[in-house]
């Protein structure tokens, strides 16, 4: 998607709304909301899905619940303007700005019918690596200040932190890697951990 298309970004964004509207209340507290209607809003066929980081894209799961996915992603100037209060003053805390951030989310594709309420993504920051890892307490301190209290679990053969979004209906899981944080938003640990088990492969 071009910059310049001002309708197909906005539509865009309304649908990025949506999907994040659970993800950004578990990482900064915010109001949550189920993903199933963001799902579904990804069969509009007059949406252009954004995709404006190839890289993270690449690091998406390309299969959830035994379906092929549908990307999207979006650099940090695109979604952080809209991202809640809390979203941003994690960014601060990191010391970043919305051009160091890249956003990428994978649903199982609406066309296929399935209805396992999964959403998996990845928020990626810029000049973090393994000898300056991303830290984690960036994101569970604001969690906390709103409300969710992520808790330490292994889920799929993965150290993650789960917490419980008011009014999302489910469980969203925190895997924490060098220079991102993976997320997925799952009805329960079985379902995620399907997901965690082969992905984030590059998180070590």
């Amino acid at each position: 998607m071009r910059l310049g298309e001002t309708r197909p970004r906005i539509l865009a964004a309304l649908i990025v709304s949506l999907i994040l509207g659970g993800v950004l209340a578990a990482c900064g507290g915010g109001q949550s909301s189920t993903p199933n209607p963001a799902a579904e809003s990804l069969a509009l066929p007059s949406v252009i899905l954004p995709s404006e980081d190839p890289e993270v894209e690449a690091l998406l799961p390309d299969q959830l619940c035994g379906v092929q996915t549908r990307k999207l992603s979006m650099a940090g100037e695109t979604f952080v303007p809209t991202a809640d209060a809390a979203f941003k003053a994690t960014l601060a805390r990191l010391g970043k700005t919305p051009a160091d951030v890249g956003y990428g989310t994978a649903v199982p594709d609406p066309a296929s019918g399935a209805t396992c309420g999964v959403i998996a993504g990845i928020f990626r920051f810029a000049g973090f690596s393994s000898t300056n890892p991303l830290p984690s307490d960036a994101f569970l301190d604001e969690a906390r200040k709103g409300g969710t209290d992520f808790q330490p679990m292994t889920v799929g053969g993965r150290s993650v932190f789960a917490g419980h979004p008011a009014g999302s209906g489910l469980t969203t899981y925190l895997a924490f890697g060098p220079d991102a944080v993976y997320f997925v938003n799952a009805p329960d640990d079985g379902t995620a951990a399907s997901v965690l088990a082969d992905w984030p492969a590059n998180r070590g």
